[in-house]
This record gives C-alpha cells, sequence and structure tokens, in this order.
C-alpha cells in the first residue's frame, strides 16, 4: 500500500496513533494517471473526455502498469 500510517508511542509507552494501511498502489498509480490526463487538458477536450471517461481511463492505465510490472517479476 502506498501512504500507510504509522503508529507512535508517547512518553508512557501508549500508543497515540492508530494505524492505518494507506491506500492501494492501484489507487495510488491510477490518482497518478488521472492527474497526468488532466494536467493536458487538450487531451480531454481533443477526445471529448468526461469525468467518468478520465477515470475510467485513469484505472485502465493503473490496471496495464500493475500486469506489466507483474509479467516483468524474475
Amino acid at each position: 500500500p502506498a501512504f500507510p500510517g504509522e503508529q507512535g508511542e508517547d512518553k508512557h509507552g501508549n500508543w497515540n496513533q492508530p494505524w492505518h494501511p494507506g491506500i492501494s498502489l492501484r489507487a495510488y498509480i491510477a490518482t497518478a494517471a488521472m492527474q497526468g490526463i488532466l494536467a493536458n487538458s487538450l487531451v480531454a477536450e481533443r477526445y471529448g473526455l468526461q469525468i467518468k471517461d478520465v477515470t475510467q481511463e485513469a484505472v485502465r492505465y493503473a490496471d496495464a502498469l500493475l500486469a506489466e510490472l507483474e509479467r516483468k517479476k524474475p
């Protein structure tokens, strides 16, 4: 997962933060892909992309990268 939360201890040794598992690698990659798509507004204008289209494409890119990474594992 990306950005997992850490637990900390106070001066008495008690946990003072809840642990959070973070977001999935798929969601992290999709977020980066979506940011790239939205950063180039010409792409959206050229293809007439709507919000739903952008989110679907971002997830498609994330899935493609994860599949490629899995395929390239030694």
